[in-house]
Parts: structure tokens; sequence; C-alpha cells
């Protein structure tokens, strides 16, 4: 593994910045909120850090070729990774792709193929494709990887170094979990076990909740229904499940509309002059809706402060934003 995720060396990722955001703090009156921004990574995602490490270490392996399944920012960070490494790419992205994430796919100089009506179809797909060309070839999995979860887990690592003191809560949205387990990868490291960990889904992607709800069982969502589509796995990385949930960690577990997510999109151009997509503004929506705060209140943690992971996303432009503001009142 390489040194201190230090993967700006490689020209793979970057050391985001942490802001204050007094308009978002105006939401959680007793604790101060920070936003982790993550969207400022190359791809546009906190995705560039573990897929970014993955890819290196593909390449370390003598494999020339990397292999990925997604039409979101998974895919855009093995890609732009694949790129910057010198290595060939294939990205598997389902059939409801649209055509700005396969443009950006392209612009990437990855090959894409359109597989399957979800994710899961493109996923299986893709291994198909490695198992053909196994010698040359490898599967870099959006969420459910070590590696992965370990590049993510610099994310923390760089928080302690620029906030003061440790976060009474770090809020956060979820798709398959390969976020989540790198954020908990990083609590561990730095003994945080007594900062709250808010998990936020929008309903109709909600795999997380409903492994809450299952009592910590696996569970898996018949359908994805939300238009945050980049959040649509149909079930969270078994580890989630298996390790982390019966644990010593304190997770909680909010779910908001699409409505009151694309709400959040134009909240955070107002207040922060910055453009992200519903997956990601989701974790934002669940602070401005007041919901946050009322979790904190109802577990007594005390005042302090929230990091909220900005975590960006490249399934927005203009034409989205402006298709958005007809679906909201």
């Amino acid at each position: 593994m390489h040194d201190d995720f230090d993967l700006s060396v490689y020209k793979i990722a970057v050391e985001t910045p942490l802001i204050e955001s007094l308009p978002i703090s105006k939401h959680t009156p007793n604790f101060d909120v920070y936003l982790k921004l993550e969207n400022t990574q190359p791809c546009g995602s906190f995705k560039q850090r573990g897929i970014g490490l993955r890819c290196l270490k593909a390449k370390d392996d003598g494999y020339t070729k990397v292999i990925s399944s997604s039409g979101g920012n998974a895919g855009l960070a093995v890609a732009r990774s694949a790129r910057v490494l010198g290595l060939k790419s294939t990205v598997v992205v389902p059939l409801t792709t649209n055509q700005h994430a396969i443009s950006l796919l392209i612009e990437q100089q990855a090959e894409v193929i359109r597989h399957g009506p979800v994710w899961d179809k493109a996923h299986e797909y893709a291994l198909k494709l490695v198992e053909d060309e196994k010698s040359t070839s490898c599967y870099i999995h959006a969420f459910d990887d070590p590696v992965v979860w370990e590049g993510h887990s610099s994310m923390i690592l760089e928080i302690s170094k620029q906030l003061p003191r440790q976060p009474k809560a770090i809020v956060l949205s979820c798709g398959g979990g390969g976020l989540l387990i790198g954020v908990l990868e990083g609590l561990k490291k730095l003994n945080w076990y007594s900062t709250e960990v808010i998990v936020v889904e929008t309903h109709g992607a909600s795999s997380f909740n409903l492994m809450t709800k299952s009592g910590g069982e696996r569970a898996r969502l018949e359908k994805i229904t939300s238009r945050a589509t980049t959040l649509g796995a149909l079930e969270v990385a078994p580890r989630l499940v298996d390790d982390f949930w019966h644990s010593q960690f304190r997770i909680s577990s909010l779910l908001v509309s699409d409505e009151e997510s694309i709400q959040a999109i134009f909240n955070i151009v107002n207040d922060h002059r910055m453009l992200v997509e519903m997956s990601c503004s989701a974790s934002i929506a669940a602070i401005y809706n007041g919901s946050v705060d009322e979790l904190l209140k109802s577990k007594n943690i005390p005042s302090g402060d929230i990091v909220a992971i900005l975590c960006g996303g490249s399934g927005i432009n203009m034409n989205i934003l402006d298709e958005f503001k007809s679906l909201i009142h």
C-alpha cells in the first residue's frame, strides 16, 4: 500500500478543503457545520480516492486494463484513474445511464458498454468480461473492495488535521456503502467511536435503511424508484452488515424525499455557489429540513462540530438543473 495515501503524487486524487458553513449551520443551532468538499476531486467526487488507489494497485500488480460497472461517479473515477496511470479501461453502464454520463466516460478515453436495466446486471456482465481477460484485466468494484475503503478512509484522516476537535457527527449519503465503510475505517484508526455517523438516503434508494429495519440482517430492495440513481444499489456491501452494524460505532439512518434532495441542490448553489448531484445533496437536505438537528437532540449529543461530506457527483449540469426546477414547488 502507498504510504499516507499521497495519491496527489500520481495526480490521481487531491486533499480537499474543509470549510465552515454559516448558512447551513443556521439549521443546527447548537452545532457548527463544516463541509468536506469532495466535489473538488478531479473527477468531481470522493470516488477518486478509493478507486484511484485500487487502480494504482492494479497497475502495481501488472494489469494493463481495468474493468468496472457504473454509469455514475465510480465509473468516471475508474476511467480517469486509468487514463492518468496509462491503463486501458472499460466501463459497463446500465441502459438507464444518460448520455451526459456516457460522454464524460468517453472523454476520459474509456470504452463504454451499455448493458442491463440496473447496476447489478451491468456488474454481472463486467465480471464476465474480466473472466475472459483475466490475465491482463482487473475488475474495480464500485464500492465493495477493502482497497477502495482504505482509500476513502484518507478523507477522515484529512479531517482530523483540518478540524481542531473531534466532530460530534459526520453526515453522509449512502448508496452501496463504500463511502460509509471508508468513513468508519477512518474513525476506527482515530478511535473516534463516539462520533455519530448519520447515513442519509432518498426514499426509493434506501438499501441501508432497509437493512437497519431488518435488525441488521442482509436485506435487498426490489427495485430503485428514486431519481437519485447513483444511490441505487439494491443491497449494501455485506461488510456493513456483517461487521460494522454490530460494532461499537454509533450509526443512524435518515431518509429524505427526492423533492427535498433536489431543493437542497438549489440551496447549496445559493449558499455556497457549488453545484452537486442529488445523490450528494440528500445528506445536506437532512440538515436543511431539520431532521439531523432533531436526531442529535434526541440522542442528547452536546454542542460541537458537524462534518457533512459534500461527496459531489458528475450527474448534474445546467440541463438537468433546468429539469429539476419543474419538480420543486
